[in-house]
């Protein structure tokens, strides 16, 4: 074998890595070949095993070995020890999710939990929620211009919520019934859009205005208004980018800029839904 094809042999054996970061969360998809190195999952992570293994080895830190068949869609938690991968039969398919502990001690103590909660480690768990919610996040890595940011940061206080309340008995919401927001809670919120349209908008940065949590905002901003958070500024980006194209003369990728989005690809599917034309044809329409 000569050096080219030995480069691209080793090429095709180095795993396939994604990753994704917004507020409270980073996660990573990995695609893996039997031929490769022993790989680590670090602590404090919630991953899913989507392929089914036959046979598999790994260390719980450097102490205690397991090897048995690993089921698709197993969930693992790590503890302060990692886990070395050391053996698999298959190409393996995952999602690792690193949440950040500073947010989840936050949401805690409002529900009435623990201040500072604990990571146990756990392997083999069946649980659909996180197998959901790990899915959703593989499919943001593949087709990022389908997928806003406060998207990616509300699935991120969604798994935060779910791992509080099934594994520490912490409520999800955890201030009671879901009540609308009073009108100025709302105005702060949607004065705050109004201004900032321009850049990306966080889910956290809502919460704070209204005094919640994140996972708590969306419950009640869709008890408010009738549509989820993302929904509303969505909606107010593309108001916005239809008068931009309308009365000024910015090129089409300049109103993009100006109403929030970094992706052009993007911005356009989302005006083609919200005005049923691309924005080049609405501004042409527009100036008949």
């Amino acid at each position: 074998m000569n050096s080219r094809d030995a480069n691209r042999s080793s090429a095709a054996r180095r795993p396939l890595v994604h990753t994704l970061t917004a507020p409270t969360i980073h996660v990573e998809y990995a695609r893996t070949a039997p031929a490769e190195a022993v790989t680590v999952t670090r602590p404090f992570a919630v991953g899913v095993a989507f392929t089914r293994q036959p046979l598999a080895a790994w260390d719980v830190g450097r102490h205690t070995r397991r090897c048995t068949a690993i089921p698709p869609a197993s969930v693992f938690m790590t503890a302060s020890d990692p886990i070395y991968w050391q053996r698999w039969e298959h190409t393996s398919e995952s999602v690792e999710m690193w949440l950040d502990p500073d947010h989840l001690n936050e949401v805690s103590q409002a529900a009435g939990g623990p201040s500072r909660v604990r990571f146990d480690h756990r392997e083999l768990i069946d649980d659909p929620v996180v197998v959901a919610i790990a899915a959703r996040f593989r499919s943001a890595m593949f087709d990022p211009d389908a997928w806003d940011p406060m998207q990616i940061e509300l699935l991120g206080a969604f798994v935060a919520a779910h791992f509080l309340e099934a594994y520490h008995s912490v409520p999800a919401v955890g201030l009671g019934r879901i009540r609308k927001l009073d009108r100025l809670r709302l105005a702060r919120i949607t004065d705050y859009v109004a201004a900032n349209l321009h850049q990306p908008i966080e889910l956290r940065t809502l919460a704070g205005l209204a005094g919640q949590s994140p996972f708590h905002l969306a419950k009640s901003f869709r008890a408010t208004t009738g549509v989820a958070p993302y929904t509303f500024i969505t909606d107010r980006r593309m108001d916005r980018a239809m008068v931009l194209l309308r009365t000024s003369h910015l090129p089409v990728r300049k109103v993009a800029e100006a109403v929030g989005y970094a992706s052009f690809s993007h911005f356009v599917t989302q005006f083609r839904r919200a005005w049923g034309q691309r924005p080049q044809q609405f501004r042409a329409d527009m100036r008949e």
